[in-house]
């Protein structure tokens, strides 16, 4: 299962994103290790089965090159 982290600059802000579409999960931050954390909290606590499956990726349709 692919944890899809990307980012995007707003002025002098940084927002961060996570996704996994096969179980329709999003998670938004301030850093990537705050949305990875969240993703995995949330993944532990509704498929806790499936938290060691988690792949981190980046999100090729949501990287922002500056960051």
């Amino acid at each position: 299962m692919k944890l899809l982290v990307g980012s995007e600059r707003v002025g002098d802000t940084v927002l961060w994103g996570a996704r996994i579409p096969e179980i329709n999960l999003f998670a938004a931050g301030e850093s990537r290790d705050e949305v990875i954390d969240l993703a995995r909290e949330s993944v532990l606590i509704e498929y806790p089965e499936m938290v060691d499956l988690i792949e981190i990726v980046d999100d090729p349709d949501d990287a922002d090159p500056s960051v």
